[in-house]
């Protein structure tokens, strides 16, 4: 049984902002007061909702650490970005970003499909690998033997109760079922208890089964999810983080099961923003980005907020670029209205669902997680996130869009095999 059901989240997330401000912060104090405040950390990707949640924080509790994966994959108007804030702890994962792709896969359409693409294509070549043994003894005892293993390969689930599925025991018995559940999704056979296709197929993705190349949702784990787990079992702090229940179909699931703050998760961690949105992050940032910018200068060790000017903190000298001592990074642009020409006056009380507000909108970037990442690229409309990257950073565009045999990433092959065999219309 969850904690929530979805109309608490959508009553919620129609609050205005100043009720979500106290929400938040209410959450933010247990989950301190809980674990202490040497016992947590914020999870800051140099992003907009990130940067919320730091401000957020240390409104409170000013010396919570805050840590940042280097991936290699941000812009680098991030890196310099985060580079103005005080007490950030910097990770790096074990394995860089093309070692990922090559020995898992490419990270495209959504996390959901690239999972189950990858599982359905690792069931299809294990059910091969067992069909094509010579000697059945040797592959019952390999089965066996690997059971916990290829199970995990196909998308078996073998915890608790399920440790006696027919699916599980099957596999320990030494036969691979003759379907799993992200192969049936994929191929949409995956039918619900009434008999009924379930909501979870995906037969539109079925094409990506016979292409050259594989997806994988194995980016995110590798390259972001492990540092930091690993930083919170060497001191363990527990995370908090700026995921917002709006973003995804499996976030939502997440915070209807754990609601913002899972105490009784395996990993605990806090999503005390789930139930804001977008527009939430955008109109909070728009109201204080005086305060937000003037706070983060005076705690930094280089420079200080002296008068109208920012100076360093060393010589008292005027430092005249000030690009990276915004509220925000520059990637994002500017924070608009659409319609621009509405004089709508924005307060802490204004409602999302105010018929007469207009919406807020960065004149830059709208999401700025890994830069190569190409989930929901196939929903983009022009000027998509490639178009973008051709033009403002034109050295990494052309790295990921280069053959994998002259030492790039591949992308253009991918897309334009993607374009050609799932009739999407992927712009780069």
């Amino acid at each position: 049984m969850g904690k929530h059901v979805i109309s608490d989240l959508w009553q919620m997330q129609s609050l205005p902002l100043e009720a979500k401000i106290r929400m938040t912060k209410y959450r933010i104090r247990q989950w301190v007061e809980y674990y202490g405040e040497d016992g947590v950390y914020v999870s800051f990707s140099g992003g907009k909702d990130s940067t919320v949640l730091l401000d957020l924080v240390r409104q409170m509790y000013s010396n919570v650490t805050a840590v940042f994966v280097d991936t290699g994959l941000e812009y680098p108007e991030i890196r310099e970005f985060v580079k103005t804030f005080s007490n950030v702890v910097w990770l790096k994962p074990k394995k860089n970003f093309k070692q990922v792709i090559t020995e898992y896969g490419y990270p495209f359409i959504s996390k959901e499909v690239s999972d189950k693409v990858d599982g359905a294509r690792k069931y299809m070549q294990a059910l091969n690998d067992a069909q094509s043994r010579e000697r059945e003894r040797e592959r019952e005892s390999r089965t066996v033997r690997y059971a916990w293993g290829i199970a995990d390969l196909l998308g078996i689930d073998r915890r608790g109760e399920a440790k006696e599925s027919p699916e599980y025991l099957s596999l320990k018995m030494g036969i691979i079922p003759s379907e799993t559940s992200r192969y049936q999704q994929v191929v949409g056979t995956y039918k619900n208890k009434d008999g009924s296709v379930s909501k979870y197929c995906m037969p539109r993705y079925k094409f990506f089964l016979e292409a050259p190349f594989n997806l994988s949702a194995s980016c995110c784990r590798i390259m972001k999810k492990s540092p930091v787990h690993s930083y919170g079992r060497k001191t363990h702090k527990k995370p908090m983080t700026a995921q917002m229940a709006s973003e995804s179909r499996l976030r939502t699931a997440q915070w209807l099961r754990n609601g913002c703050n899972g105490f009784e998760m395996t990993s605990p961690i806090s999503n005390p923003m789930s139930f804001w949105t977008e527009q939430d992050v955008l109109l909070y940032i728009e109201l204080n980005k005086d305060r937000m910018c003037r706070d983060r200068i005076n705690c930094h060790e280089k420079v200080m907020w002296y008068g109208s000017r920012i100076v360093s903190r060393e010589t008292g000298a005027t430092i005249e670029s000030i690009e990276y001592y915004r509220p925000i990074c520059s990637v994002y642009g500017d924070i608009v209205t659409e319609p621009s020409d509405c004089d709508y006056e924005f307060t802490e009380r204004s409602e999302i669902f105010d018929k007469d507000r207009p919406l807020l909108k960065t004149t830059g970037c709208s999401r700025t997680g890994c830069m190569f990442c190409g989930y929901g690229c196939h929903l983009e409309k022009s000027p998509t996130r490639f178009e973008q990257m051709k033009e403002t950073h034109p050295k990494q565009y052309a790295y990921i869009m280069k053959p994998v045999e002259e030492g790039g990433l591949g992308y253009k092959d991918v897309i334009d095999w993607i374009n050609q065999h799932g009739n999407m219309d992927i712009k780069y």
